[in-house]
């Protein structure tokens, strides 16, 4: 985005203007994903809420699990994602299975 520097004699300010993030979400309900395939952009944020009455660690390919507290939501910022598709699973419950596409 443009960058704006406000200059003093005493200090100097620069300011980028960053580019909303769109945000998708995965609702965790009834032990499933939902929806359970998602395609989204690299960079987007996808919000992950937990609706059933128990945690969940969420596991995305090898990456380290998300706990997620029943009732409770977790963002997951995919810039640090390549472009490819990603395995949603729980360690816990072998049926919560999805798909997250990063074009």
């Amino acid at each position: 985005g443009p960058v704006v520097a406000l200059e003093s004699t005493s200090f100097s300010i620069i300011y980028s203007a960053q580019e909303k993030t769109v945000s998708r979400a995965i609702e965790i309900k009834n032990f499933t994903f939902n929806p359970a395939t998602l395609t989204i952009k690299r960079g987007e944020a996808v919000l992950f809420t937990n609706r059933d009455a128990v945690s969940h660690q969420l596991r995305i390919a090898n990456f380290s699990p998300y706990t997620i507290p029943a009732g409770d939501s977790f963002s997951l910022d995919t810039a640090i994602f390549t472009p490819g598709t990603y395995e949603l699973y729980s360690d816990a419950y072998s049926a919560m299975r999805g798909t997250l596409f990063v074009q």
